[in-house]
C-alpha cells in the first residue's frame, strides 16, 4: 500500500519545473504522486523519472486532461488529436516507469447535450474504436488504460459502472480497466457498494482496478459504505481487496474534511486497489 498525492492541488499545468514538488512530497511521508499532463510538451519523462528517483518518489499514475478539441467520440479532426494526446501520455508513461494512465480517456469533459439512440451508438462505438488502437499500443508499453466514469454534469457519455463495465467490455484488452470515483458516483449510483462488488465481481478481459473513495462521509441509498464495502474483499481486484485502517475489525478508512484541520487537512482518499492509497491535501 502507498500513499501519494494528486500535483493538480500544487502546480497547473505540471512542468518539468515543477518536479522540485517530489522531495517535499517524499518529505511528507507520500509515497507515490500522481502527475496531471496537461500538455506532453511541458515535461520531459527522462528528467521526472531522474528527478522522482532521486526524490526516493514513484510516479504512480499519470492524468489525462480532456480538454477542447481531444475527443474520441468527436470530429475526425478532435478524434485524431484525442488519439495522438492519449498516444504521447502513454509512451511517457511509459519512459517514466509509471504503470498507469487514468481519466475520462474517452471524450472531452464538459460535453453534455441530449443524444438520440442513433447519435449514442455512434458514439459508442467511435470510442470503442479509438480505445482498442490505444490500448493495444499501451499494452505494447507495458501500460494500463484505468477508464473513469465521471457524472452527469461533466459528460454524458459515461456516468455509471454498468456503462464503464460494458465500455471495458466491448474494448475487450486486459490493459484496459475501469476506475470508479464515488465523488461521481454519490451522484449517479443508486447504491455505490452494489457498484462495487459488481466490477469486482466482473468477469471479463480486465477487472475493476482503481477505486477512489471521496471525503465525505456518504450515506449511499440503500446501505452505508462502511457497512457494505468490506464485502468487497470477496473478489480478487487484481489480488488484493479494497484498504482498510484496521486490519482486525476491518474498518473502512475514509477520510472526513469536516473533522479535519490545518495544513494536513484532507480532500479525498483514493483507493489504487493493493497498489496506492493517495491523499489529496489542501493547501
Amino acid at each position: 500500500m502507498r500513499f501519494g498525492l494528486n500535483t493538480f492541488l500544487y502546480a497547473s499545468p505540471f512542468t518539468n519545473e515543477s518536479a522540485h514538488l517530489f522531495k517535499k512530497l517524499k518529505n511528507w511521508g507520500f509515497d507515490s504522486v500522481e502527475i496531471p499532463i496537461e500538455d506532453p510538451s511541458h515535461v520531459d519523462p527522462k528528467f521526472l523519472k531522474a528527478a522522482a528517483a532521486k526524490a526516493g518518489i514513484a510516479i504512480g499514475s499519470i492524468c489525462a486532461a480532456m480538454g477542447p478539441g481531444r475527443d474520441l467520440r468527436g470530429s475526425a479532426k478532435d478524434q485524431a488529436n484525442g488519439r495522438k494526446y492519449i498516444m504521447a501520455l502513454i509512451d511517457q508513461a511509459a519512459e517514466m516507469g509509471c504503470p498507469r494512465l487514468i481519466g475520462p480517456l474517452y471524450s472531452v469533459v464538459g460535453l453534455i447535450g441530449a443524444h438520440d439512440d442513433k447519435t449514442k451508438a455512434k458514439h459508442f462505438k467511435l470510442v470503442v474504436k479509438n480505445l482498442k488502437v490505444l490500448g493495444k499500443h499501451a499494452q505494447k508499453k507495458g501500460v494500463e488504460l484505468d477508464i473513469e466514469p465521471l457524472n452527469r454534469f461533466e459528460t454524458d457519455f459515461l456516468n455509471t459502472c454498468d456503462q464503464g463495465l460494458r465500455l471495458v467490455k466491448a474494448i475487450n484488452l486486459p490493459n484496459v480497466k475501469l476506475h470508479l470515483d464515488t465523488f461521481h458516483m454519490n451522484i449517479e449510483e443508486k447504491n455505490q457498494a452494489a457498484a462495487i462488488l459488481k466490477a469486482g465481481g466482473f468477469k471479463g478481459p480486465a477487472s475493476c482496478y482503481t477505486v477512489q473513495l471521496s471525503s465525505r462521509k456518504q450515506t449511499m441509498a440503500g446501505a452505508k459504505f462502511n457497512a457494505k464495502a468490506k464485502n468487497c474483499t470477496k473478489y480478487a481486484f487484481d489480488g488484493a481487496g479494497l484498504y482498510y485502517s484496521n486490519a482486525s475489525k476491518k474498518t473502512w478508512f475514509l477520510l472526513d474534511a469536516a473533522s479535519s484541520t490545518g495544513a494536513a487537512q484532507c480532500e479525498a482518499l483514493q483507493v489504487l486497489v493493493g497498489v496506492v492509497a493517495w491523499q489529496d491535501l489542501i493547501p
